[in-house]
């Protein structure tokens, strides 16, 4: 629209602009040789590379973003899929992966400003325009601009904006025109865009949705410093509207092509992402520099206790899970004591009750005794890497090795992710070697310190997690890192 202010991304923080520039050189690596850039159908191949380049880039932004993007981002291309293979039945020029790929892409803009409303939408746009992706396929996303400045044209009134009058019949008649002039593709991207969302009983019906639309600017800002924000902000209410107007209509559409949506919807209930977050303990206050280890190996005096770094890196940890909305069920942690410690300083924000923390065994800290019954200090530690499993320096000691590692934690992990049901997160709390070996393993297939050296793995500071995000294939679909950005860094050792 000619009175719409164009985006800038330039005057974003360097933090934002960071992000979007990852992505953007992401999805060139991606797509930048893919059959999709030639112009030729998308397929199966199409969306399981555009699947794999979600999971790649939900990685490299470590995004600040509730636990609900996962939750939708997972289920809205599947819902999309499913009414899309129905609707083909009826009609055979509806591309299904062209829908299933779209949908995958449709919020990627919230990886780089997860709460800005509608700047989100140009963001898309432009990443997709950066990637490559043709024009004949970013033109299938439904527009929110325009449904915005649609909205604005139908004059509704304070009543009408809060659903307490319905449209008139000219307004009726500007809504029709607007849903009538949308392809059939553009129809079930926006269904599944805004029913693909979970309420406490499953996944939106109209009901869900119509409620979440008259209650939607309790969770948006008034205001915004960006114009484009703005813009969009003065029609919101009124998009609303025309939105619930748009998807009843295409529900009405589908039931007249013999599909029902509820029956789609109800088949999905339990369908969605579930979370085992990885969390360290935090820094710990070690005056004499020590490689340390199992309190059962060591001292009563040496036993290990939090910094106050510590302390307040646990809490941070504890108040970003609480921020970003995960569902915490539980949280499970090693027997060590700053294992225990870190347990109750993260808890101070989640709250959970001291029946829903347990000990496990198989999430302690690795059985490697050497270094600390040899003496060693910290700085001769980082010189030899952290590598406590070469047999011929310390067979002697019996320490574990990776592949007993490797084998209880995992265990342990796919237990507890089994038994959580969709959407529910279980917090580990656990050590650095038992954190990366897991982590490595389910990421990449790869053993620390024999595949992979510990500086070039992915290996936790103290006070970090990684969220662990499982599809609902059972298997591991992205990870990323949650970290105290403030606080001091360099605490791996």
């Amino acid at each position: 629209m000619a009175n719409q202010p164009k985006t800038k991304i330039i005057e974003e923080s360097p933090e934002v602009v960071a992000k979007y520039e990852r992505l953007k050189t992401l999805g060139r690596e991606y797509f930048a040789a893919a059959h999709i850039v030639k112009g030729e159908p998308i397929g199966d191949n199409g969306v399981a590379l555009v699947r794999r380049f979600v999971s790649r880039a939900i990685t490299e932004t470590k995004p600040e973003v509730w636990a609900s993007y996962f939750d939708h981002i997972i289920i809205a291309p599947e819902l999309g899929k499913r009414i899309a293979t129905a609707a083909q039945a009826k009609d055979k020029n509806i591309d299904v992966a062209l829908i299933e790929f779209l949908l995958w892409l449709h919020d990627i803009g919230r990886l780089v400003t997860p709460s800005a409303y509608f700047r989100n939408d140009l963001i898309d746009y432009r990443l997709l325009k950066e990637f490559g992706i043709p024009e004949s396929i970013i033109s299938q996303l439904p527009s929110l601009e325009n449904l915005l400045e649609t909205a604005r044209e139908m004059t509704l009134s304070p009543d009408q904006i809060t659903f307490k009058e319905p449209l008139n019949e000219s307004q009726k008649i500007i809504a029709q025109k607007y849903f009538d002039s949308q392809s059939a593709v553009q129809k079930i991207i926006n269904l599944a865009d805004n029913l693909g969302k979970r309420s406490a009983k499953g996944l939106f019906d109209l009901k869900d949705f119509l409620e979440y639309l008259k209650t939607q600017e309790d969770r948006y800002e008034p205001l915004s410093q960006w114009p484009t924000v703005n813009w969009a902000i003065e029609r919101r209410q009124q998009g609303a509207v025309l939105q619930a107007f748009v998807i009843e209509a295409t529900l009405a559409w589908l039931k007249e092509l013999g599909i029902s949506v509820d029956q789609i919807l109800d088949e999905m209930r339990d369908y969605g992402p579930k979370y085992i977050i990885l969390s360290r303990h935090g820094d710990l206050n070690n005056p004499r520099s020590i490689v340390y280890n199992r309190d059962s190996v060591m001292k009563p005096e040496d036993i290990m206790h939090l910094s106050e770094i510590g302390i307040t890196k646990m809490q941070n940890i504890g108040g970003f899970i609480k921020e970003r909305k995960f569902a915490v069920q539980r949280i499970i942690i090693s027997p060590e004591t700053r294992a225990r410690e870190s347990a109750n300083e993260l808890n101070r924000t989640l709250h959970l009750n001291k029946e829903n923390i347990t000990e496990n065994a198989a999430i302690d800290e690795v059985r490697a005794a050497g270094p600390y019954q040899e003496g060693m200090l910290l700085a001769k530690w980082k010189q030899m890497k952290g590598d406590a499993f070469d047999p011929s320096r310390w067979g002697k000691y019996n320490h574990e090795t990776p592949a007993e590692i490797i084998n209880r934690t995992s265990r342990l992990f796919w237990t507890e992710a089994k038994s959580l049901i969709t959407g529910q997160a279980t917090i580990f709390i656990s050590h650095g070697d038992p954190i990366g070996f897991l982590v490595n393993h389910e990421v990449s297939g790869k053993r620390l310190y024999v595949d992979v050296p510990r500086d070039q793995s992915i290996y936790p500071n103290k006070g970090e997690a990684f969220i662990m995000i499982i599809g609902p294939d059972q298997k591991l679909f992205s990870y990323y890192l949650l970290a105290d950005e403030s606080a001091q860094p360099d605490s791996s050792f």
